[in-house]
């Protein structure tokens, strides 16, 4: 089994973005009124842009990774991720970083003044629902392709190793925009309603409420992503629970029991997909 490929180099650089939301999503939702007077203050607008950057190429990366998926189960043709990683940073990282410094190059200017009609958190906002959505017509796309390749049986009803790889890639997709969904619940009401800059304090119940909302569901992608994860690599439960009960890895599966159900081309097209 190999140790490093394009799917865990994904997965590594969403780690480090997640990361960055984290931290910059936790300076802003407990700013308070004494260190946060306005909006237009540089150091607020920096760690809404360093929020924007984070979570905006986190739901890239997410598409990224579905859109992988849908064109090797369309077209029946494995993707090199590795080989196309350069490309596929530039997609996920440079229009998050571009909104970032957007944020931040009018820190004094009235397109974000952190209520209801920030310009730039509104960009934010939608450009992660348009995220999600696009998630969600991927993963229904993938189950239409799995269903109609699943009808064609290879006789009497049995199911070919290859329908059964598609039909777990397909049923696995649905996790990420479900997590994306679970993230943004807080979000989607406290942001257009008390605004996109951070909680002050001082507020009504309702405010109070939704903000808390917001605090737990928002960071909560990063467990998610990783779940999300341990279900989808293969051996990577068994290696993360001997890790916290041993400090030790656990040896992968002998190749022999790997290959035995990988033997085609077409097979292995499938089962490089998440890999290479």
């Amino acid at each position: 089994m190999k140790k490093w490929n394009g799917f865990l180099a994904i997965l590594w650089a969403m780690a480090i973005c997640q990361l960055v939301f984290d931290i910059s999503f936790t300076r802003h939702i407990t700013s308070d009124s004494s260190y946060v007077s306005s909006k237009d203050d540089f150091t607020t607008s920096l760690w809404d842009g360093l929020q924007y950057f984070g979570g905006l190429s986190v739901s890239l990366w997410t598409n990224i990774l579905a859109l992988v998926v849908l064109k090797v189960v369309v077209t029946y043709e494995a993707f090199n991720i590795r080989k196309n990683f350069y490309f596929l940073s530039a997609v996920a990282l440079v229009p998050p970083l571009l909104l970032c410094v957007l944020n931040i190059a009018l820190y004094k200017d009235h397109y974000n003044t952190g209520g209801q009609n920030d310009n730039i958190g509104q960009i934010y906002s939608y450009s992660r629902t348009a995220s999600i959505l696009i998630n969600f017509v991927a993963y229904a796309i993938i189950s239409v392709q799995a269903q109609k390749i699943g009808g064609n049986s290879v006789g009497d009803g049995e199911i070919s190793q290859q329908q059964l790889m598609i039909n777990e890639l397909s049923r696995r997709m649905i996790y990420y925009p479900l997590m994306q969904t679970v993230s943004r619940i807080g979000a989607s009401v406290y942001e257009p309603v008390y605004g996109y800059g951070p909680y002050l304090g001082n507020s009504s119940q309702n405010e109070y409420i939704w903000a808390i909302i917001y605090a737990i569901t928002a960071p909560a992608a990063g467990i998610g992503y990783l779940i999300i994860f341990l279900m989808m690599q293969p051996y990577a439960y068994e290696q993360f629970v001997a890790l916290l009960t041993t400090c030790k890895p656990v040896p992968a599966p002998s190749s022999s029991v790997a290959s035995g159900s990988n033997t085609s081309p077409m097979n292995r097209k499938y089962s490089e997909t998440m890999s290479d």
